[in-house]
């Protein structure tokens, strides 16, 4: 990743440390004096410190952070279950989507756009100097707006990037009404998915408000290869915990304490 954002950087694995869930490492990074300057090489850091970064069928892929939490159950009843809560960001999600003409809030979009999505592309240099931008297409055109195609908008108009859409070909049921069940959801989307844009050659980056299966993704991911995008860089606001492997409750309270706390840092000063 550093070395596509950054060319002409090198990195090397220095110690890699396996605890549990947790791998502990370090590695070296070789960056040439004309290449980058260490200002931006913190910022893209710092985003990383609580960014969830994940595998997937794009080049990159990331959410900007947490969607819910596990807080760990009272010393008193300490077999009772995870209490599942939503983020700071999580919240913002919650209360600026859609889901009928009744709901959703674009003050809440405004600010989740203000406070977290611009700043993280702003950080990221592959992300911020991307020629196109493209929102996955509602599942439900019966609501007062769609969230990501707001905010794919936002993002356009901040960046300079072309707003570009993405279409369904074909039918496919709600994948929120199909159970959790992976390769159900992925075929639920695949092949279904079709931009019409020429993107030969270009740098496109997939939004999303939510990434759960990461079904949708990839078939997003698809239909701009096949629309010619050289690059394919996937962004959603937050990530669920569904289908995460490796990754136990516990660590996702861990990641998430931490980073409140840099934040909070960062508040204060």
């Amino acid at each position: 990743m550093f070395q596509d954002t950054f060319p002409g950087t090198s990195c090397e694995a220095v110690t890699t440390q396996f605890e549990d869930f947790e791998i502990i490492w370090s590695v070296k990074l070789r960056i040439p004096k004309t290449s980058v300057s260490r200002e931006e090489l913190d910022r893209l850091l710092e985003i990383l410190r609580w960014t969830v970064t994940i595998s997937d069928r794009a080049d990159e892929s990331h959410a900007v952070y947490l969607h819910m939490i596990p807080f760990p159950p009272d010393d008193d009843d300490p077999d009772a279950p995870d209490e599942w809560r939503n983020t700071r960001l999580g919240k913002l999600v919650k209360k600026a989507k859609s889901y009928d003409r009744g709901s959703g809030s674009t003050v809440a979009a405004d600010e989740l756009f203000k406070t977290a999505i611009e700043h993280w592309i702003g950080c990221h240099p592959r992300y911020s100097s991307a020629d196109i931008i493209i929102s996955a297409p509602p599942g439900n055109t019966e609501k007062k707006y769609d969230l990501p195609e707001y905010l794919a908008k936002k993002i356009a108009q901040k960046f300079g990037m072309e707003f570009v859409s993405c279409r369904k070909t074909h039918h496919m049921e709600p994948q929120k009404s199909i159970e959790r069940d992976l390769t159900a959801l992925h075929e639920n989307v695949a092949g279904k998915f079709k931009v019409d844009e020429d993107l030969i050659g270009k740098t496109a980056v997939i939004f999303d408000d939510i990434y759960g299966s990461g079904a949708t993704m990839a078939d997003m991911v698809r239909a701009c290869r096949v629309a010619g995008a050289g690059v394919v860089l996937s962004l959603t606001a937050t990530k669920n915990a569904k289908f995460c492997q490796g990754l136990p409750p516990s660590y996702w309270y861990q990641v998430s304490m931490s980073a409140n706390a840099i934040l909070q840092e960062k508040d204060d000063a």
